[in-house]
């Protein structure tokens, strides 16, 4: 993040040692699939991805295709936005408009390779503009004062998220396995008096629950005697209850990168209920 990077400020509940202030049960939003109810984590913006606000190298109407070739290969770009005013975008070029452009005529101006750029702001939902990146390549991102902040290229959004890949199929395991393990253990009913989800709060269905939810089941003593393992609760539960804070991390898209020993630790788990589940 740069010195003059925009930070907003929002407040959040006392961090609890208790699973049941976790800010997945805080910040999660409901679901409804097929008459099952469940809990919704938030998504990422265009905002966490690095390069949206990171500043924006441009040219103006006035300028020549010489001098975008000589920045875009200086910069490395693959892009360049075309402003009109000091806010205002013309357009883009890019290497493909300049190729296109430059095959009708070698000595084209500036105009003849423009094309549409694309404006996003900076709050903008990730996942709402995918489909934008995989069509233009690129998005212009508006900061919290609708300026210029940065661009979003397909690649910054690959480099940004493609290492949470492994983490995120492994995180999903675990989640399918605990649940899977809660299902057919234990009772609806006495699990959302366990983890002291009664009345509105309760849960519909077992998919209801969270992360969180599956770590108080299991630190509770007699749901954990029921299940006859001869393992450490305390350990086992302190383990799970690391990485629920490392899954909050995944499903909140921080960009500070996981610890190096996590994707060990959750592999480790998923093997313990592979064998004591069955």
């Amino acid at each position: 993040m740069g010195l003059d990077a925009t930070v907003l400020l929002i407040r959040v509940p006392a961090e609890s040692d208790t699973a049941e202030q976790d800010t997945e049960t805080g910040d999660a939003a409901a679901v409804t699939v097929d008459g099952e109810t469940t809990a919704r984590e938030p998504g990422p913006t265009v905002g966490t991805i690095v390069s949206a606000m990171g500043g924006v190298t441009s040219i103006t109407k006035d300028n020549d295709l010489d001098r975008a070739v000589t920045l875009m290969l200086l910069n490395d770009f693959s892009q360049l936005p075309v402003m009109s005013s000091k806010r205002q975008v013309a357009g883009a070029v890019t290497w493909k408009s300049i190729a296109q452009a430059r095959h009708r005529d070698s000595d084209c101006p500036l105009a003849e390779a423009l094309v549409e750029a694309r404006e996003v702001r900076y709050d903008h939902d990730l996942i709402d503009v995918l489909p934008l990146l995989a069509q233009y390549d690129f998005v212009l991102v508006r900061g919290p004062h609708n300026d210029l902040g940065g661009i979003v290229t397909v690649s910054d959004v690959a480099l940004a998220y493609g290492s949470l890949a492994s983490p995120f199929l492994l995180v999903g395991e675990l989640d399918q396995r605990l649940r899977a393990l809660v299902t057919d253990q234990f009772d609806l009913a006495e699990v959302a008096a366990a983890v002291g989800r009664n009345g509105s709060r309760a849960p519909a269905s077992y998919s209801a629950l969270t992360f969180g939810d599956y770590v108080n089941v299991l630190r509770n003593q007699e749901f954990w005697d029921r299940l006859g393992w001869s393992l450490d609760k305390a350990a086992f539960t302190q383990r799970l209850d690391e990485i629920r804070k490392i899954r909050n991390d995944l499903m909140h898209f921080n960009p500070d990168p996981l610890p190096d020993k996590a994707e060990r630790q959750i592999r480790a788990v998923i093997d313990i209920l592979r064998t004591y589940s069955n």
